[in-house]
Parts: C-alpha cells; sequence; structure tokens
C-alpha cells in the first residue's frame, strides 16, 4: 500500500467484511514496507481501508484463488483545524485498540456477540477469551476489576450497547510501576463505555418459560461513576445453564499478586468436592440458583475498596442404565445419582497509595461449601440382583488474606514484598451401605444382610508465605532482580473407616492398618537471582532459585528430611516489529503432593479402592516449555 507518489504507508487499517454476516471480519495492518496479508475465504466482501490524514477507500472482492493487490490512498484535500480519525483497530506495542462501532454491526446482545466479531479475538462458550491465541486473563471494565477479574461474568452479562471500545494489555500488571521489571503472562481486557452509560443504571432482564415447566430467568444491572461501581447478577434455571464454572471458581481463589509467582513451590490441594461437582454432564433434573455482586468505591485519593459476593445452589439428578453382555452371562446396571450443593465466597480487598512512591493492597477471601451426594448402584445378573447405596456430604471453610507492599525508592532501585496466609478445611462424610461383598479379603467385614460402611475424614491446611523482591535498573538495557522467600505449610489429615453392625456396634478397621492420624509440615526456604538484559531486538531474562526443603511427615519411622533444589528460568524474546514477535519460556518447577498420598494408612479412597500413601515421597520436578 502507497500513497499517490509511491511512499510505502505504515500502519494503515484493512477490514475484510463478509457479506454473509455470520462470517468473521477479516483484519490486516501493513507493515513497515506497506505490505498487508488478508486471509479470506472464497466469498464475497466489502474492503475498507484507513490511514489518518487520507482519505477512505472502499472496495469489493471475491476471490477465487490468492492475488496480490495494491491499493493507492489519496491524500485528504480539505483543510481543517483539528480532524479527529478513529481508526477500526490501532496497535501500540502491548495495546490493542478496538473501536467496535467501527467493526459491529449494532445487531449484537452481549459482550461475547462483539467479541467474536473483533479481528484476532476468540471466545469459547466457557467464556475463555484469547488475542491472538493468548488467553485473557484479567477482565476490567473502565479500568477497574470486573469480579475480581472474570471473563465469563464479562462476556454473557455485559449489554454489547454499552461498550464504546475493547482493549487489550498485555505484559499487564496490576502494579504498574513494576510493569518493565519482569515479563508477565498476564494478559487483560479493558471494556470503555460509552459516555451516556456512565452516571447511569442499565442493564437488562431476561425470562422463557417452556414446555414441561422448564424456566430460565437472567438479570444483570450496572452502574459506572468515576468514585464508585456496582455490578449486579442473578440467574435461576432449570434447563442447566451453567453460570458458574470449575475456572471461575478455581481463578477466584488467586491471592497473591502474579508478579510473585515466579519459582514458587506448588503444594497440591486436597481433593475439593464442590470443584468436581461443577463438571457433571448429562443430567436429567437441574434446579440452579445464582447471585452476584461486585462494587468498587473510592473512599478518597489515598483508598480505593473493592468487593464481590457469590452465592450458588445446584440439585441435579443423573440416570444411568446399561447393558453389557459377556460370553456366559448378561447384567443390567442402572446408576442413579441425585447432588445438591451450595457456596458462598466473598471477597474484600484495599489499595491504599499514601504517596507517590508507595502502594499497599490488603485482599480478604473467604469460602464456605455443603455438598451432599446420594448414588445408587443396582446391578442384575440372571435372578441375581445386587445394589450398592453411597451417600456424601462435604463442608469447606476457607480463609485467605494477603498484604503486598510496594515501593519505588528511586530511578534505580524498587521493592516488593508480600505476606500470604491460607486456611482450608474440608470434612467429607461418606456411607456405603451394600447387599453384596464389599472389598471382599482387604477390610475385616462382619457379614451381614445388609453390609453398612462409613467413613469420617479431615484435612486441613495452615499455609504461610512470605517474599521481598528487590528490583536494580542498572540502566536502560540491564536490570539485575533478586528474591528473599519462605513457605511454610502444616495440613493436617485424620480419617476412620468402621463397619456399622445391625445392632448398633462398630466394627473398627483400625487393627488392619486403618485409619490416619497425620500431620505433614513443610519448610520451604528459597532465594533467586535474575539477570535481564537487551540487545536489539532480543531480551534476555535469565536465573535460577535455590530451595532448601525441610519435611517431617511425622509418622511412625519416619525422619525429618532435608533437601537443596536449584530451579533455572529463562525468557528469551524477539521482537520484530509492533505486530510480531517471538517468546521461549523455559522453567523447571518444583511441587510436592498433599498430605493424603504420604499417609502411611489405608484408607478407602471410593466404594471400590481401597488407598495407602508413601512416607517416603519428594517433591517432583517438572521441565516447562512455552514457544509462542
Amino acid at each position: 500500500m502507497t500513497d499517490s507518489l509511491g511512499k510505502p504507508l505504515t500502519s494503515a487499517n484493512l477490514l475484510a467484511h463478509p457479506k454473509d454476516t455470520l462470517q468473521e471480519v477479516k483484519f490486516s495492518i501493513t507493515n513497515q514496507k506497506g505490505n498487508y496479508d488478508l486471509d479470506l475465504k472464497a466469498i464475497p466482501y466489502t474492503v475498507t481501508v484507513n490511514y489518518m490524514g487520507y482519505a477512505k477507500k472502499t472496495f469489493e472482492i471475491n476471490l477465487k484463488s490468492d492475488q496480490t493487490k495494491n491499493i493507492i490512498l489519496q491524500e485528504k484535500a480539505e483543510s481543517l483545524d483539528e480532524v479527529v480519525l478513529e481508526m477500526p483497530v490501532v496497535i501500540k506495542k502491548d495495546t490493542i485498540i478496538y473501536n467496535v462501532n467501527k467493526i459491529t454491526s449494532g445487531e449484537e446482545r452481549k459482550l461475547k456477540d462483539i467479541l467474536k466479531k473483533l479481528p484476532g479475538v476468540e471466545v469459547s462458550k466457557d467464556g475463555d477469551i484469547k488475542v491472538n491465541g493468548k488467553k485473557v486473563t484479567t477482565m476490567l471494565v473502565e479500568n477497574k476489576k470486573f469480579f475480581d477479574g472474570d471473563t465469563k461474568l464479562a462476556v454473557d452479562n455485559i449489554p454489547a450497547d454499552a461498550v464504546k471500545q475493547v482493549v487489550v494489555l498485555d505484559n499487564y500488571n496490576e502494579i504498574a510501576m513494576l510493569k518493565d521489571f519482569q515479563e508477565s503472562e498476564d494478559m487483560a481486557m479493558d471494556i470503555k463505555l460509552q459516555d451516556d452509560k456512565k452516571d447511569f443504571i442499565f442493564g437488562d432482564i431476561v425470562a422463557g418459560l417452556g414446555n414441561n415447566e422448564f424456566y430460565n430467568a437472567h438479570t444483570n444491572l450496572f452502574y459506572y461513576s468515576p468514585k464508585t461501581t456496582l455490578n449486579v447478577i442473578g440467574n435461576l434455571n432449570n434447563i442447566r445453564d451453567r453460570v458458574f464454572t470449575y475456572e471461575q471458581y478455581y481463578n477466584f481463589q488467586k491471592g497473591i499478586n502474579s508478579i510473585f509467582d515466579k519459582g514458587n513451590t506448588n503444594f497440591e490441594n486436597s481433593y475439593d468436592d464442590f470443584a468436581d461437582f461443577l463438571e457433571k454432564e448429562d443430567v436429567i433434573k437441574s434446579d440452579r440458583k445464582f447471585a452476584a455482586i461486585n462494587f468498587t468505591q473510592q473512599v478518597n485519593k489515598e483508598l480505593d475498596i473493592t468487593g464481590y459476593g457469590i452465592f450458588s445452589k445446584t440439585k441435579e439428578s443423573t440416570l444411568i442404565e446399561s447393558t453389557n453382555r459377556y460370553n456366559t452371562f448378561t447384567e443390567e446396571n442402572t446408576i442413579a445419582t441425585n447432588t445438591s450443593n451450595a457456596l458462598a465466597m466473598a471477597s474484600v480487598n484495599g489499595k491504599y497509595l499514601p504517596n507517590y512512591t508507595d502502594q499497599w493492597h490488603f485482599k480478604s477471601k473467604f469460602k464456605g461449601a455443603n455438598d451432599d451426594y446420594n448414588n445408587s448402584i443396582n446391578s442384575r445378573v440372571d435372578s441375581l440382583s445386587s445394589s450398592f447405596l453411597n451417600n456424601s456430604n462435604g463442608k469447606q471453610t476457607f480463609f485467605n488474606q494477603t498484604v503486598e507492599w510496594h515501593r519505588k525508592e528511586s530511578r534505580e532501585h524498587s521493592f516488593s514484598a508480600v505476606v500470604d496466609y491460607t486456611y482450608n478445611n474440608l470434612t467429607p462424610r461418606n456411607i456405603w451401605k451394600t447387599n453384596d461383598d464389599f472389598l471382599s479379603g482387604l477390610i475385616p467385614i462382619i457379614d451381614e444382610p445388609t453390609i453398612s460402611i462409613k467413613q469420617f475424614k479431615e484435612t486441613t491446611k495452615n499455609q504461610f508465605k512470605a517474599i521481598f523482591k528487590h528490583y536494580w535498573i542498572i540502566n536502560r538495557n540491564n536490570h539485575i532482580y533478586s528474591t528473599l522467600g519462605n513457605f511454610n505449610v502444616n495440613q493436617g489429615f485424620n480419617t476412620e473407616d468402621v463397619q456399622e453392625l445391625e445392632d448398633g456396634s462398630i466394627n473398627n478397621f483400625a487393627g488392619v492398618g486403618f485409619n490416619n492420624d497425620f500431620q505433614f509440615r513443610l519448610n520451604d526456604a528459597f532465594a533467586g537471582i535474575f539477570y535481564k538484559f537487551k540487545t536489539g531486538i532480543f531480551t534476555f531474562d535469565q536465573g535460577a532459585f535455590l530451595h532448601f526443603y525441610h519435611w517431617n511427615p511425622n509418622q511412625t519411622l519416619t525422619e525429618k528430611e532435608n533437601k537443596l533444589v536449584v530451579l533455572p528460568n529463562l525468557t528469551a524474546k524477539a521482537e520484530f516489529d509492533r505486530r510480531k514477535s517471538l517468546r521461549f519460556d523455559y522453567e523447571l518447577k518444583s511441587s510436592f503432593t498433599n498430605a493424603s498420598q504420604f499417609a502411611n494408612r489405608f484408607y478407602l479412597q471410593r466404594y471400590n479402592s481401597i488407598f495407602k500413601g508413601n512416607a517416603n515421597l519428594e517433591n517432583t520436578l517438572k521441565h516447562d516449555f512455552k514457544l509462542r
């Protein structure tokens, strides 16, 4: 692409709108030589070309094969004191700005309908967003986190007619002063609202009623002003419309800023009943209730308060019928399951800026869950019938408190520190009943017409983490970063497996190696040093963490263990131009499993399996490579 004098035009916008509105809009920006590349299907398109100071050009095209087309733009003849030209897409280093009214048709209902039409943007059915293949990790509205950055609640609820711009921020860091110190994997999307949607309550209510008494009701309300924002979302349905997914549930557990993630030891969480429930499919009956509220408030120039509350309650039923034919017999199976799950989550965060050099962040998270699970298995082989009943009830209590401090001491030196505490308690209870053999030979069952097995289990975790980081800017192209930290976890794991007899007495399995009363303690003291330098188009960030592990399984015949581990880390990046870059990441990661895997006595894992841990386990190492 050139001007009338043959001079290449850099960063001109090309938008190819398909005549079939169900097809995707294609987009391209010219490079420094004025070249562009549009990947079009064999269908009719209207191509629009925009470049500041030049007249817009539009033409029709319907490709049957690859084609080269040279476009010549003419300078605008009129002279104005001020010209405001709104380009469809603007790219500025780590930022992409989409002016949606130049790309969309105005028929879109929700944010997801807009995003699906933006070049390079993908939206999954679960609400995940990718831009040029990279996942968006944080959702903002007017530069404020939307429900702690959740993308699904945003794409399903924000009305399309409220959106003015979509801004994508790569290498995103919530702490602006630290953005250039450490390469970030995070990508944020900031939704800019139409002017008439500010200082104004907007939203919608949708309700539907179908045959067989099916219903779905959904509402959302939004209010945005310079100092106050409020978002309210509610949903009632019995058609299994999933408002809240497992990935959302997992993301809401995060506390510490991602700048502290590098080099950390991972400690696996215990089994989470509620998380497992969220992934159930193929239900025959469903009843879901969901409510959420999110707010931000600027108290004064120094202090901002944000928070959210989420409540979810679900009842569902599943039924599986199967016939299994073997060589000598046929088995007919029926498996029926009923679940009832309730979850409440809340968070309150404070951001305090006492001066130009310091930032404080206070984050508190709470969670409570109650889950009931009833499962019946009925099997018939010829004239012989057997049944198996399983009833489970699980309660969970979770609390997390994080305090972060960041200071820009001078142009050369900056500091960050965090203290993080987590408490998590899980108390699942299981009852298994059957008229058939139950793990015969593995547990000392007293034979009765109906065998009833009860299990009491509790997992409690107290986790404490403290990290201090120093950023030293030697000069523009050379940085040195250092880290000191300590991670301490104490996890208790208790189980009791018994048979309840018909006369009310108890047959305890402790005498054959069952029942755990176990404390696992781990301390990880670590230090890291990294050197980052830039030469030409290349940027290298390499270093290593040294971890000293000290753990005590606290069981008979076990001793305290000590271990030194070195975890190298490398990031290499080549930036060819504003639109093209190549990045390679390598990291050696270390992780410890949870206490149940170390416990050296048996426990019933489920109705057909028994588990025993290994007190001699150590950490695992994983090589993680990424090329993008």
